[in-house]
C-alpha cells in the first residue's frame, strides 16, 4: 500500500480546463481556457478541442473553436480531433471541425481517415457528409466497412 500511496505522489494532477471541457462545463471553460493554454494538451495528447469534441458537447466545441486552435491536432496515438468526433458519430461536431478547417483526409499512423473510422462504426450520417465534403457517392456498403476493418486491424 505505501508503494502507491509513493507512486500517488509523483502524479501531476490535470489541468481544470480538461476536465471542464470533457464534462461540457462550459462557464468555467470559459473562465479559464486562455490563448495561451489553448492548445495544450493533457497525458494522452488530448487539448479541451479534443476531449469537447470526443464527448459530444457541441456548445463547448463552438466556443473553443471561435478562439482559433489547432483544429487539426493530433493526440499521442496519432489520430486527429475529427478522427475522434466521426469514430463517435457526433455528426454537428463533425461539421464544425471541417468548417474549421480540419483536413478531413488527414491519416493517422495506420493510414486512416475520419471517413474509413466513420465506416467501421457504421455512423452513416458521418460517413455520408465526409463523402459529400470529399465529392464522393452518399454510400455505406459492408464492403467498406470490412475495408476499413482490416485496414485498421492489420496496418499495425
Amino acid at each position: 500500500m505505501g508503494n502507491w500511496q509513493e507512486y500517488k505522489k509523483t502524479l501531476k494532477p490535470e489541468d481544470s480546463i480538461f476536465e471542464f471541457a470533457r464534462n461540457g462545463d462550459l462557464e468555467n471553460l470559459k473562465f479559464h481556457l486562455t490563448s495561451a493554454n489553448l492548445n495544450q494538451q493533457n497525458v494522452k495528447g488530448y487539448s479541451a478541442l479534443t476531449l469537447a469534441s470526443y464527448n459530444g458537447h457541441e456548445a463547448v466545441v463552438r466556443m473553443i473553436l471561435e478562439m482559433k486552435p489547432d483544429v487539426n491536432q493530433i493526440d499521442n496515438l496519432g489520430n486527429t480531433i475529427l478522427i475522434g468526433a466521426s469514430f463517435k458519430g457526433f455528426l454537428p461536431i463533425v461539421k464544425l471541425l471541417v468548417e474549421a478547417g480540419a483536413k478531413i483526409n488527414q491519416q493517422n499512423p495506420h493510414g486512416q481517415t475520419a471517413l474509413q473510422f466513420a465506416q467501421m462504426f457504421g455512423r452513416t450520417e458521418v460517413v455520408h457528409f465526409l463523402q459529400s465534403e470529399l465529392k464522393r457517392p452518399k454510400i455505406l456498403g459492408f464492403k467498406d466497412q470490412v475495408s476499413s476493418w482490416y485496414s485498421y486491424l492489420f496496418s499495425r
